[in-house]
């Protein structure tokens, strides 16, 4: 054990504490205190440093999730206009599609309605589209002109502040549908008239058969020269060009349009290889009047002939193979039509062709 006197002796020790200032503050302080009061003070120094340590942390992490409560706003919009430009862009995609799939089918509205154009010309039935039916088919607006059931409107209204981004996607669309609808409209009328065309025709059976309907050529062909004023290819002059040049491969089939009974299979200096065929009576409009007319059709530069004078064919017989006998520049067959012997446009007959 330590002395008795020994703890009273380290309370009562004294310590020199000096200070020393620069040069230009002048002389150095100097005061004595007791070693356990200065012990006192060291600690009571660090602790309050260690405080002040950790208030500091305590505030900078509390102004920091102050400031990120401010900004976080800021995060969303920025979230939010990533994500309308997103939906803009899926917008432009599908507005793409749409345009594409309108203007398709809208040509294949316009082919329809040329063909029932045509049949109607033949059978006299009134299977025109009714004018009342005219739609603006057009992607940019796609406005209505039809009348009736299919009427829109309404004031003009702001759209909510609250619509949700996704919402927008659908914004917009109903314009496409609704074209989608007219042109579903517009087919399903073309049914009905074609429909009507075609019970008309059962009447007309034998008459129809014995009219030239189809292109002669069969397979991959193009249609060259048309009927009417033309420059020769040859000789390089204007002159009336009585047929339809069906340019193809050599040795293409050339069927025969109509039923019929082989007149002529013979040669011709200019026309090469030649065909004709009776048709006998078949349905042809004359001055927007449909009736009986007598048709015949005829076939040159064939590089080879398959039938006689005299056989009787039925369309779809294969009569003849393309060539380039006689006066011409290729392959092809010119074909002409007679109605009434009086020669016609070959390609207004033709039903199987754009």
């Amino acid at each position: 054990m330590a002395p008795r006197g020994e703890g009273k002796n380290i309370r009562r020790e004294h310590v020199t504490v000096m200070l020393v200032p620069s040069a230009a503050w002048g002389k150095p302080l100097q005061f004595q205190t007791t070693k356990r009061l200065l012990l006192t003070l060291i600690i009571v120094g660090a602790v309050s440093v260690f405080l002040v340590v950790i208030g500091s942390f305590y505030l900078a992490g509390w102004a920091i999730w102050g400031r990120g409560t401010e900004v976080y706003p800021w995060v969303n919009v920025l979230e939010n206009q990533t994500e309308l430009s997103t939906l803009r862009e899926e917008n432009r995609q599908l507005k793409t599609e749409l345009n594409q799939q309108i203007e398709e089918t809208r040509q294949r509205i316009a082919k329809v309605n040329r063909l029932i154009g045509r049949i109607s010309a033949f059978t006299g039935l009134p299977l025109e589209v009714p004018t009342s039916s005219t739609v603006a088919l057009t992607t940019s607006s796609a406005e209505l002109m039809r009348p009736g059931e299919l009427g829109r409107g309404g004031p003009l209204t702001p759209l909510p502040s609250d619509v949700p981004l996704s919402d927008l996607a659908g914004h917009g669309q109903r314009s496409y549908a609704t074209v989608r609808q007219i042109q579903l409209f517009e087919l399903d009328s073309a049914v009905v008239r074609l429909e009507r065309a075609a019970r008309h025709f059962g009447d007309q059976e034998q008459l129809l058969v014995t009219t030239p309907l189809i292109c002669p050529v069969q397979g991959e062909y193009a249609f060259t020269d048309r009927f009417g004023k033309r420059v020769h290819p040859l000789f390089r002059r204007t002159d009336f060009h009585e047929g339809l040049d069906i340019s193809a491969p050599r040795g293409t089939p050339i069927v025969a349009p109509a039923d019929g009974k082989v007149t002529y299979a013979g040669s011709d200096k200019t026309k090469g290889l030649t065909l004709t065929i009776d048709h006998g009576n078949g349905l042809y409009p004359r001055d927007g009047v449909p009736g009986q007319r007598h048709f015949k059709t005829r076939y040159f530069h064939c590089s080879r002939i398959l039938v006689k004078t005299g056989a009787k064919v039925k369309r779809g017989d294969v009569i003849a193979l393309v060539g380039t006998s006689g006066v011409s520049t290729g392959n092809h067959c010119h074909y002409e039509v007679l109605v009434d012997d009086h020669l016609v446009d070959p390609e207004y007959l033709i039903l199987n062709s754009d």
